[in-house]
């Protein structure tokens, strides 16, 4: 019997650790008539930048795992921009920062947001979502750098990415693919 309630103890501890330990919802297990092993969707809680305009004029997908590769992203990120924000603290222990840049775009209106990263049998995939400026939209004078940055928990395994470019028609105001 004790050992029962010593089992049950742990099983509880490490559901809590994990709950404590990820701000965003953690990998689900795959179904049994597919290849996929897991998938994690950042919520909001999860961003740490999410800006149309940045200084990461090349496309880039990075996962950054260390103090020092994070300080040069971010100073990258906002060099010579005049109003940056102090640079996030993060756990590099338990976490890493996915950072999807979609290079820079003639005119603004241009965003990018992570959708999820999707872990299967033959590998992972981060799919993200690029919106574009579409008819009657005003892009004004200026180049857009598209960014978003999450917290993931844990440190995801190498992976590949998929961006779905979607148009926004600024006259209703709604995306259509």
């Amino acid at each position: 019997m004790p050992i029962r309630v010593e089992a049950r103890r742990l099983l509880l501890t490490a559901l809590l650790l994990g709950t404590a330990c990820a701000r965003a919802a953690p990998f689900e297990p795959a179904g049994l008539d597919d290849d996929r092993l897991g998938a994690w969707t950042p919520d909001a809680t999860a961003t740490i930048l999410h800006q149309a305009i940045s200084k990461l004029d090349d496309p880039a997908l990075v996962v950054v795992s260390d103090p020092s590769t994070w300080r040069a992203l971010w100073t990258q990120a906002w060099g010579g921009i005049q109003l940056s924000p102090a640079l996030p603290g993060v756990d590099f222990v338990l976490s890493s920062v996915i950072v999807v840049a979609l290079g820079k775009r003639s005119g603004l209106g241009y965003s990018v947001t992570i959708d999820s990263v999707v872990v299967r049998t033959v590998g992972a995939v981060l799919y993200a979502t690029e919106l574009q400026p579409g008819a009657h939209c005003d892009t004004g004078a200026g180049d857009s750098a598209p960014v978003h940055m999450v917290l993931a928990p844990g440190h995801p395994p190498n992976f590949d990415w998929r961006v779905t470019p979607t148009r926004r028609d600024c006259a209703t105001s709604a995306p259509r693919p």
